[in-house]
């Protein structure tokens, strides 16, 4: 073999190990810095369909049960104005939001209509916010509670309107008396910290409870709940 032709193949050799060890060191790099699974999550109720795709679960429990559960948001004009309110914040259409109402019972009813979250990762310090308000003036008040299931998968939230099932820890009752004015009638965020014990994430559900006694078309409560921009931030 001639000099000339032994320095191509060592040139040759020599640049497919440096292209070896480029790519072996990329390579290893990536594994090295591979980053954490996001476990935060953001809902912004743009689209019911959607929202259950994703694995939220509505159940309602009302007695008697309505013609209507979990919707999308309701925002439409009329001869005197608006009819509901528009979302909080929505790129396409006002209605994108998601509500609940007096329809979820029937005649007079105790309204028990939940809205489960998809599965969760959370641990001690995680935050959880979320927008909601009803509508004013009030001449039929509102109720909402938000209820985790720290322990377990389970969307299950018993099968009678007072029974909440694998929902042990209440988080936050607004309006549990059911006055006029217990009952925010603009968008208002509320901030809420989980506390379940572990420093470590554990998988576990939300749900959302709109809760009224006495309540339904004939009822002396319950009008119209929107909730939006669903925030749970894993620290």
């Amino acid at each position: 073999m001639s000099a000339h032709l032994q320095k191509m193949v060592v040139l040759r050799f020599t640049v497919v190990a440096m292209l070896a060890a480029v790519l072996f060191g990329a390579c290893t790099k990536d594994v090295l810095v591979q980053p954490p699974p996001e476990l935060s999550y953001f809902e912004s109720f743009d689209s019911l369909s959607k929202v259950l795709a994703k694995g939220w679960i509505t159940v309602n429990n009302s007695r008697p049960v309505g013609i209507r559960s979990w919707s999308g948001g309701y925002f439409t004009t009329n001869q005197f104005g608006f009819d509901g309110f528009p979302a909080h914040s929505y790129f396409a259409s006002a209605q994108e939001y998601i509500s609940v109402n007096y329809n979820s019972g029937s005649d007079v009813s105790n309204i028990s209509d939940w809205l489960i979250s998809p599965v969760l990762s959370m641990k001690d310090g995680d935050s959880l916010y979320f927008y909601t308000r009803t509508l004013g003036p009030v001449a039929y008040p509102d109720r909402l509670q938000l209820w985790a299931n720290y322990t377990s998968e389970s969307a299950d939230v018993g099968s009678q309107y007072n029974s909440t099932g694998e929902f042990k820890t209440l988080l936050i009752d607004i309006n549990p008396l059911l006055t006029p004015n217990g009952y925010p009638v603009s968008w208002t965020q509320y901030e809420l910290v989980v506390k379940n014990g572990s420093s470590t994430p554990q998988k576990g559900r939300f749900a959302f409870r709109y809760y009224v006694e006495d309540g339904g078309p004939a009822g002396n409560n319950s009008n119209l709940v929107g909730i939006d921009d669903f925030y749970f931030v894993s620290k």
